[in-house]
């Protein structure tokens, strides 16, 4: 749109060069401007206009392009009704600035992983978040682990081979 305006514009100039040369012909002398001269100009600009219309249609590279690279990968879920309340609450403090990680406990087998697989779905489709990754703590507990299994999950070479006091600093650097 940008380039139509800018065409307009150096026609509009040319127009104006061919009129003041007209005025200056019929002022300065006994010449008038030929008809031909004018309606040249008055088509030439239509049809330049025109064209630039027609063109902002074309689409000469195909009409689709790759999608952009995955934010992460989708997870096999059960459906977490009844559980919306809670799922809406944990969705309104992802969705706030100021909360960049939160964590979800209770006790065993009362929805804490579907409801966790639901909201990471949903997740993916929003477009607040670059990537939304997937880890799980092992049992028992280790934080090396742990880290290797986010550094996998951002696509990332496991840190193994980084001495364990790096870990945190590689991941901040992946994860910004």
């Amino acid at each position: 749109m940008e380039e139509l305006r800018r065409v307009l514009g150096d026609l509009n100039n040319r127009l104006e060069d061919i009129n003041l040369r007209k005025q200056n012909v019929e002022t300065c002398s006994r010449k008038v401007v030929r008809r031909e001269v004018i309606n040249w100009l008055e088509k030439k600009k239509i049809e330049e206009v025109k064209e630039l219309i027609l063109q902002q249609g074309s689409f000469p590279d195909d009409i689709a392009i790759d999608q952009p690279p995955s934010s992460g990968m989708r997870l096999p879920a059960e459906d977490a009704r009844g559980r919306t309340n809670v799922k809406e609450q944990i969705w309104g403090y992802l969705m706030e600035d100021d909360v960049r990680m939160i964590g979800v406990c209770g006790p065993c087998g009362i929805g804490k992983t579907t409801l966790m697989k639901n909201i990471h779905n949903d997740l993916l489709n929003e477009s607040k978040f670059n990537k939304v990754i997937w880890a799980t703590v092992p049992y028992p507990v280790s934080i090396v682990k742990l880290q290797d299994n986010i550094a996998l999950n951002m696509q990332q070479t496991a840190l193994e081979n980084e001495p364990e006091e790096q870990h945190a600093a590689t991941l901040s650097q992946i994860l910004s």
